[in-house]
């Protein structure tokens, strides 16, 4: 699906600090400006409103339950085109020291995510 079939549909945005921003991002650089028709900060009630034909909703991460707590169904349908990928961070005090944990923990994110595992995202190192 291509954001150009999609800007005359109804949006129902993820409204949330960073991701807002990065779904719009990627209309206004092709040019073109989505049709809002809800917005909200819960990834479930957005799904709930999807389910329930709002309109139609965006993810950044891909996700295996096609079921919201509404019940109904969702599908989806990955976008034509490589998109700005999300960018990732990991921010640490220069100043603390790290915990046994942190270290594996940001070795695992190095590895793991990837374009190819988390489709639409970066790691910043």
């Amino acid at each position: 699906m291509s954001l150009n079939e999609l800007v005359n549909e109804r949006l129902v945005l993820l409204d949330l600090p960073l991701s807002n921003e990065y779904f719009l991002s990627l209309f206004a650089a092709a040019g073109l400006r989505p049709k809002i028709s809800e917005r909200t900060s819960s990834l479930p009630i957005a799904r709930s409103m999807v389910g329930s034909n709002f309109g139609y909703g965006l993810l950044n991460v891909p996700s295996k339950n096609i079921h919201p707590p509404n019940g109904k169904p969702l599908s989806y349908i990955p976008l034509e085109k490589t998109h700005r990928p999300m960018a990732l961070g990991m921010a640490t005090m220069r100043s603390e020291r790290k915990s046994k944990i942190v270290d594996p923990f940001e070795a695992q994110r190095r590895k793991s995510i990837t374009g190819h595992s988390a489709p639409g995202m970066s790691l910043l190192y």
